[in-house]
């Protein structure tokens, strides 16, 4: 089967989406299907706007299935349904902008034409019944939760002679991923000898990653360890 992927931004970043992405394509590979990339344009809704045009040339027709990756929906939006009338359509929403928050008053109207997709790949339970709760038939939403790897098998250290508290956080430093409720926590309760690990990319939003820092200035000195997740290795 020749499969073409629609999506935007860096693909080669590390964040949770695009491994996800990566993951589901190798295997999809190794089984004997083709798969297209296509990062049509930067993510941000400005980019997007101005590359529309691109579904003017896009020839649906070559693949046998188009999947679309639903941060692509600006892009996409006028042209997702002239597609469905030609190959089956398959949308993957990580998560809904309109249900993460987004202010934007067009979100529902780039959002309609992914939720008529034949199929629409969820990542949880949650994120299928928030589809369902836009209307979405439950018979056309497959859950494909996202796996982990399997790390090394190592000798675990001795536990800490201090007892203190060990905390890990995974997530890109923006707002809805409540990064600074953590750090106000962190800053009131942790004491010395606890240690708070933070990794994710820290470049998204330079304003909202100086806020965390602030906040997170005020723990016990050496507390807190932070790591951009681009350094963090692959394990297979």
């Amino acid at each position: 089967m020749h499969i073409c992927f629609l999506t935007v931004g860096d693909a080669s970043r590390r964040t949770g989406g695009y491994l996800y992405h990566r993951e589901v394509f190798a295997r999809l590979r190794i089984a004997g299907h083709t798969i297209a990339e296509h990062a049509i344009c930067a993510a941000d809704p400005a980019a997007q706007q101005a590359a529309q045009a691109f579904g003017a040339h896009f020839e649906p027709q070559t693949y046998d299935v188009i999947v679309v990756d639903a941060l692509a929906r600006i892009v996409v939006a006028p042209w997702l349904d002239h597609w469905r009338k030609q190959r089956p359509l398959v949308a993957m929403i990580h998560e809904l902008p309109s249900a993460a928050g987004s202010d934007s008053p067009q979100e529902w109207d780039w959002e309609a034409p992914l939720l008529r997709a034949q199929r629409i790949i969820a990542v949880s339970a949650d994120g299928a019944a928030t589809l369902v709760g836009r209307g979405v038939d439950r018979a056309r939403i497959v859950v494909a939760s996202g796996g982990f790897d399997r790390l090394p098998q190592v000798e675990r250290p001795a536990l800490r002679p201090d007892g203190g508290l060990r905390v890990l956080g995974v997530a890109q430093w923006i707002a809805r991923k409540g990064l600074i409720g953590l750090a106000q926590a962190w800053a009131a309760e942790a004491r010395p000898g606890d240690r708070l690990e933070l990794v994710g990319e820290m470049q998204a939003d330079p304003a909202y990653t100086a806020a965390v820092q602030q906040l997170l200035a005020a723990a016990p000195p050496e507390s807190v360890i932070t790591m951009a997740r681009s350094m963090i290795p692959t394990w297979r």
